[in-house]
């Protein structure tokens, strides 16, 4: 999910990783980062909004999200909540609740820790822990 120029995968290939991988999806909203994925990646399937792509995959090894930063960001306008991007964090987490993928990395700025003391980001992680075996 907000695949950017989706890195992970360039990461991916750079190392040389040994174990064939292939990309299911991408899902991002900037057409010319979209069209980016599309002409140096092989994802199989192409999504412009998370909330629209489907909300179950079966068998992922890995799912990668960066959901927008700028509602916590030093950089952005530090408004929680109330800025309408943070609520697309949820359309990552209600993914892995729903398609239990065997590992994910979320990524996001490290304000996080102390938005709301911390209770939002604990509120989180603990969705998280319940949403699959091994998960922590």
């Amino acid at each position: 999910d907000f695949a950017g120029m989706d890195m992970p995968i360039f990461a991916l290939k750079e190392l040389n990783v040994s174990i064939p991988f292939s990309q299911a999806f991408c899902a991002e909203s900037n057409a010319e980062a979209m069209a980016f994925c599309q002409n140096n990646h092989n994802a199989s399937h192409h999504y412009n909004d998370v909330r629209t792509r489907p909300t179950y995959w079966p068998h992922l090894t890995i799912f990668v999200a960066g959901p927008p930063c700028q509602p916590w960001s030093a950089c952005g306008a530090k408004q929680g909540l109330s800025d309408e991007r943070s609520t697309l964090f949820n359309a990552s987490i209600v993914f892995i609740e729903q398609a239990w993928p065997r590992t994910f990395v979320l990524e996001n700025s490290a304000r996080l820790i102390t938005f709301q003391e911390g209770a939002w980001l604990s509120g989180v992680i603990s969705r998280l822990q319940q949403a699959g075996p091994g998960y922590h």
